[in-house]
């Protein structure tokens, strides 16, 4: 068996600043205590100051569990807003796919080159076992709903994202999510984790994955073995091959 893990933003489909809107949003509803949770989401409207926050602040939360996330910011930002964090989460993530679905139809989203990443991969399967998986540090009813939107849903065997509930009983991060996942499979002939962030890196370096880094040429450092371009989509595909091929 062959295992394929595709992080989605930054790799399916593009950043576009849906990630900073989404936390400025985020940062805006736990800064306010009269936040007109309606009229937002109707008007998608978020004050500079805390989408310079957001930008400010991304690092710090990048690849953690959602509910950790609201956490760093409620701390970072001193709130006193007393909602609850799952509440938090769930209005954070509607925003989001109200900002995409406004501003991105499919063609503008999906990464140019994905589809025939797909494609390659779908005529491997007729000589090789492989189980594409995706895993991505948002909930994983989000993450569903993004590959659904992206049209792209069906190439997968699995979604791994994180749960809202059972917060006790559940992976913190990628690195333990890949785990979790690879744990119960026998005879795992190659595994590959194709991301565009530093936890991409770090949690295929952690279980033993060929890395392949999509963006900034410091992946490497991160434990990336290669690296590429959104437009060397054609190049990502045949390093794939060759992993797969070569065991």
């Amino acid at each position: 068996m062959n295992v394929i893990f595709f992080d989605i933003d930054g790799v399916i489909v593009k950043e576009c600043g849906v990630a900073e809107f989404g936390y400025g949003f985020l940062i805006q509803l736990l800064s306010e205590p009269d936040f007109d949770l309606a009229a937002r989401l109707e008007d998608l409207c978020v004050k500079p100051q805390y989408l310079k926050i957001a930008h400010e602040t991304r690092n710090l939360v990048k690849g953690k569990h959602p509910v950790d996330k609201i956490k760093i910011f409620k701390q970072y930002l001193e709130s006193s807003v007393k909602s609850d964090d799952a509440w938090c989460v769930t209005q954070w993530y509607n925003a989001q796919r109200r900002y995409i679905q406004k501003n991105y139809p499919i063609e503008q989203y999906i990464m140019p080159g994905i589809m025939s990443v797909f494609s390659s991969i779908q005529q491997l399967r007729s000589k090789h076992q492989i189980k594409v998986v995706a895993a991505t540090a948002n909930e994983q009813w989000q993450a569903t709903w993004l590959l659904q939107y992206a049209g792209v849903y069906s190439f997968f065997d699995d979604v791994l994202g994180y749960q809202l509930e059972s917060l006790t009983d559940q992976p913190r991060s990628k690195v333990e999510m890949l785990a979790n996942y690879l744990q119960p499979i026998k005879n795992i002939k190659s595994k590959i984790m194709i991301g565009d962030g530093i936890p991409d890196m770090k949690a295929g370096r952690m279980n033993d994955c060929v890395c392949l880094g999509i963006g900034a040429e410091e992946l490497k450092t991160a434990g990336a073995d290669e690296v590429f371009g959104e437009e060397d989509y054609e190049k990502l595909v045949i390093s794939i091959q060759k992993v797969v091929e070569s065991k």
